[in-house]
């Protein structure tokens, strides 16, 4: 197993035992800040990754001596112009073309969080999110990298803070797209009628999502809920509130030190979707809700891997990753 670590490293996992929570780390590279989604190229040992204030990279765990590549950090509009990428943000493969699909969620780039701190650890992803919340911009895109040609192009865009990403199925139609501050997962068409169009997959739901995961033998995804909806977001952005005072508050937050600034509730949790339900009601294509409301055994959820019919969960607050067994059967049923 691979995982980065808020320290900037790239890490493997060797040596699991069973019952054991020990095992051999082995550090593989060292980045300027936190990677914080990434994906193998299926049967090599290939991972492509996102860097927020560098953009999307890659690595060859397999050489003797991998080095990082910095694969595109910028990308070519239709007027010719160029857009910086600002906050990379999630990653996956597309298994028949081979294409990278990541994300980026924002056009505010995180900072520091103290000038006199130069370490990996010191860049601010979660206070960049915040600001973007409050202004209410939505600047987030979603990007595919070519590795042929390796041109970069601009798939969707408008979206409040594109975060998770997965590729939904083998024969590549669609992507699940993460979007944190609408508190829903919409689902980008690559092929088909609705080819280059958005459509929200479920609405209204209990909180705010990040990463995403796709089981295309199950036709499941998975989406973790990062934080529940705070009494400030519902009175901030309440239909009944005056815009004037609205946007006041939203300025006045904006402009307080990044110390006092809102934080995420302690919560864990993460839906299961039916994103192909020929269902028309959007809840209904949301099969479970699994929460740990008080965060008591592991809060703030970033990621989630499905593998083996287990669900490995990443948060930036723990150093450990948990492992949530599904309990599905071969067809993906609930056994």
């Amino acid at each position: 197993m691979y995982a980065f670590v808020k320290g900037g490293q790239l890490i493997r996992l060797d040596n699991f035992e069973p019952g054991s929570n020990t095992v051999l780390a082995t550090v593989i590279a060292t980045l300027p800040m936190l990677a914080l989604g990434a994906k193998f190229v299926p049967n090599t040992k290939v991972i492509y990754f996102a860097v927020p204030i560098l953009g999307l990279c890659r690595i060859d765990v397999g050489q003797r001596y991998p080095k990082v590549e910095l694969i595109a950090s910028k990308v070519k509009l239709d007027d010719g112009t160029w857009s910086q990428i600002t906050y990379a943000d999630d990653v996956d493969i597309g298994p028949k073309t081979g294409f990278v699909y990541f994300s980026d969620a924002s056009d505010i780039s995180p900072a520091r969080s103290s000038a006199a701190d130069n370490s990996p650890s010191s860049w601010d992803v979660i206070y960049a999110s915040v600001l973007d919340a409050l202004r209410a911009k939505r600047t987030g895109r979603l990007l595919r990298y070519d590795p042929t040609t390796e041109e970069v192009q601009v798939l969707a865009s408008g979206i409040w803070f594109a975060n998770g990403i997965a590729v939904m199925d083998p024969e590549e139609t669609s992507i699940l797209i993460s979007e944190t501050y609408m508190q829903r997962p919409l689902r980008y068409h690559i092929t088909g009628p609705m080819a280059g169009s958005l459509e929200v997959i479920a609405d209204g739901l209990v909180g705010m999502l990040d990463g995403a995961d796709c089981n295309h033998r199950t036709k499941l995804c998975y989406v973790p809920i990062v934080s529940p909806t705070t009494t400030l977001v519902k009175v901030l952005y309440s239909r009944f509130m005056p815009r004037l005072v609205e946007k006041w508050l939203r300025t006045l937050l904006m402009i307080v030190p990044s110390s006092l600034a809102p934080k995420p509730q302690k919560y864990g949790g993460f839906l299961e979707l039916s994103p192909f339900s020929s269902s028309t009601s959007s809840k209904s294509r949301i099969t479970r809700v699994f929460q740990d409301p008080t965060g008591e055994n592991i809060s703030l959820i970033t990621g989630v891997t499905e593998y083996g019919g287990k669900l490995y969960l990443g948060s930036l607050h723990h150093q450990y990753i948990g492992v949530y067994d599904l309990g599905l059967d071969s067809s993906g049923e609930v056994d």
